[in-house]
């Protein structure tokens, strides 16, 4: 199941989520546009998803590079590049990833 704005314990609020029947989020996206991160993001997000899973960061072309330097520095666990993937990297067993807005669509 897909749901939109799901808050979760902490109250934060990923714009969207996929999740199983049981209700464990597999997948969250943040769609950026020129806001900043909040406190939360990306930890609390990172910390809702099991090992193996993926937060997507979507967001402007220009404003791309800004905003993975802000997600890797706020990510509190060890990152792990991925070897050829410069928009994606490893941590705490779960991949964190971005993309452009152009590349999504």
């Amino acid at each position: 199941m897909y749901r939109t704005q799901a808050v979760n314990e902490d109250g934060s609020r990923p714009d969207l989520v996929a999740e199983t029947p049981d209700g464990r989020q597999v997948l969250a996206i943040e769609a950026k546009f020129w806001a900043g991160l909040t406190d939360a993001r990306p930890n609390s997000y990172l910390d809702r998803l099991p090992a193996g899973r993926l937060l997507l960061f979507v967001g402007p072309e220009r404003r791309k590079q800004l905003l993975w330097d802000e997600v890797l520095r706020r990510v509190k666990q060890s990152i792990d590049p991925l070897p050829g993937e410069p928009w994606a990297c490893r941590t705490g067993g779960r991949t964190v990833a971005i993309v452009g807005w152009s590349e999504l669509l």
